[in-house]
């Protein structure tokens, strides 16, 4: 009896221990297969798109501690390739779309100058030519060989009517080529063309500038500010620095009322946190602009006021030639604005190396201090 009791007991205490064993060992093997678990769970996320799921951190002694930190890396590789394909797909589309938009607007701007010269010469050949003494005399006209049957043709135009032809269409091509001047500025620009750069003394060029308005608009108040400090030098191509500065007082002489007063001011300046550089503003006491007008005011042929643009004869391309520049030279260009406010425009341009510090040296010719030119 006594031996069955001792092996029932054993019996009883065998299996107690194979059920702990048993229950140690699943816990065991669970807690092994729980970063298993979490990169497949991972992986599944990752497979829904949510690319910024990461597997836990483990320790990195551990195999598989060191194979999460190296799927965590390898994740993280590939979000960011994912995320700059995605931006690159999504700068192609806004590409094309301005592109499209630029295709379309220059096509229309270059159609109304084109459309204009062809009525005028339909308008001629119509007309007969001019009437000469000779065919005041005689009722006839030399297109009425060519056209007898035309009613119009028995007038003909005068001197005078001629005149007025020969003047539009020397206005219209004008225009026209102003236009494709500035479309071949900007293809130049897009294709990153080199510049000829050189040291270039921008105080130089904002007062030729200002001297160049003055006589343009010689009844309008222009005033040139100059900061005291380092010469005011950049390394730049000095033709298309003068297009910058001459854009930008154009923009506010043709944007404004005729007696807004105009300012431009040069002085030293930041481009960023490490490096020096030469700003120069444009300021104007006009009308101003919207918010969403400011945003847009760089793009290619973007007019906040496309009535009185066109009225004036402008491109529309005249500040997105600006920006293309100022983005070719490494400086940035904006504006701020308000409505009722005026509009500032202002150019910063990496300083030179080879500026001196020091005070600046005459602004122009006409006596005007460095301080303020009148």
């Amino acid at each position: 009896a006594m031996t069955h009791r001792l092996i029932l007991f054993d019996l009883i205490v065998g299996g107690a221990i194979v059920l702990v064993l048993a229950a140690v060992g699943i816990a065991v093997v669970q807690a092994n297969l729980r970063p298993l678990n979490d990169i497949e769970l991972t992986a599944s996320q990752i497979a829904k798109g949510h690319l910024n799921h990461r597997i836990p951190e483990r320790d990195p002694r551990t195999e598989i501690g060191s194979l999460g930190r190296s799927l965590n890396a390898m994740l993280s590789q590939i979000e960011t390739a994912f995320h700059a394909q995605e931006e690159s797909e999504q700068a192609a589309h806004r590409s094309e779309d301005r592109m499209r938009r630029f295709i379309a607007d220059a096509s229309h701007e270059l159609r109304t100058p084109l459309t204009t010269i062809r009525g005028f010469a339909e308008y001629y050949r119509q007309r007969g030519g001019v009437r000469t003494g000779q065919d005041q005399v005689s009722g006839t006209s030399p297109a009425d060989s060519s056209a007898p049957d035309s009613p119009a043709a028995e007038d003909g135009l005068t001197p005078r009517d001629l005149d007025r032809i020969m003047r539009r269409l020397e206005a219209e091509a004008s225009r026209m080529g102003l236009l494709v001047e500035d479309l071949l500025t900007l293809a130049r620009l897009d294709q990153q063309r080199p510049l000829n750069l050189a040291p270039v003394d921008l105080l130089t060029l904002a007062a030729d500038a200002v001297q160049d308005a003055r006589m343009v608009a010689p009844g309008r108040p222009i005033d040139l500010s100059v900061a005291p400090g380092a010469a005011f030098l950049v390394d730049g191509d000095e033709a298309r620095l003068r297009q910058v500065i001459g854009n930008l007082l154009n923009n506010a002489l043709t944007h404004t009322p005729p007696d807004t007063p105009v300012r431009v001011k040069i002085a030293s300046g930041m481009l960023d946190h490490a490096t020096p550089a030469v700003v120069l503003d444009v300021e104007d006491d006009g009308p101003g602009m919207e918010r969403d007008q400011a945003q847009r005011v760089f793009e290619r042929f973007y007019r906040a006021d496309q009535a009185r643009n066109r009225a004036s004869g402008g491109t529309g391309l005249g500040l997105a030639i600006v920006s293309g520049l100022v983005a070719a030279h490494g400086g940035t260009v904006s504006v701020r604005t308000a409505p009722g406010e005026g509009a500032d425009f202002q150019v910063r341009l990496p300083l030179s190396p080879g500026a001196r510090v020091g005070e600046p040296g005459d602004a122009d010719d006409d006596g005007d201090s460095p301080a303020s030119a009148r």
